[in-house]
């Protein structure tokens, strides 16, 4: 899996799509403040059954309305994007992506084939505010959401 996940990057790259390392937290940090803190506390704990596990539950629990699954895609495919950042729920890898046009919904499914042990994506931009979000569900997400 490592190895086919080294390759998909590579694919990426070769298409002219910059992956340029950051710090993880620090990319969490922005995401939450981002999208995390619309949400109140009372909110989330009186959402039956919500777990702040996944930072993706915002919008599975429908905390936050996203929009999900092909229209997401759609959404994700058609947004004006230079740049944003990349980061996994997981894993300390994070990226600022350059070039980001050049990437599709697609694209992050083929990356989240390959990544299991990174298998819930967050693309982000904290200019813009939106998100898309790429579960290890496969029946779960993806989604989008953008603030308002």
């Amino acid at each position: 899996r490592q190895y086919a996940y080294k390759q998909a990057v590579q694919a990426l790259m070769d298409r002219g799509i910059i992956f340029e390392p950051v710090e993880r937290d620090s990319v969490a940090n922005k995401w939450d403040a981002c999208f995390d803190s619309l949400v109140s506390e009372e909110a989330k704990l009186s959402a039956r059954h919500y777990s702040d596990q996944f930072r993706w539950h915002l919008f599975s629990f429908e905390l936050l309305t996203a929009v999900k699954e092909d229209e997401a895609r759609k959404v994700f495919d058609e947004m004006k994007k230079d740049a944003f950042y990349l980061f996994f729920e997981h894993s300390e890898e994070a990226y600022l992506v350059k070039n980001a046009h050049l990437l599709t919904a697609g694209d992050a499914e083929a990356l989240c084939e390959h990544a299991f042990d990174k298998s819930d994506i967050y693309f982000f931009s904290p200019v813009d505010k939106w998100t898309f979000v790429r579960t290890h569900e496969k029946n779960i997400g993806p989604y989008f959401f953008k603030v308002d």
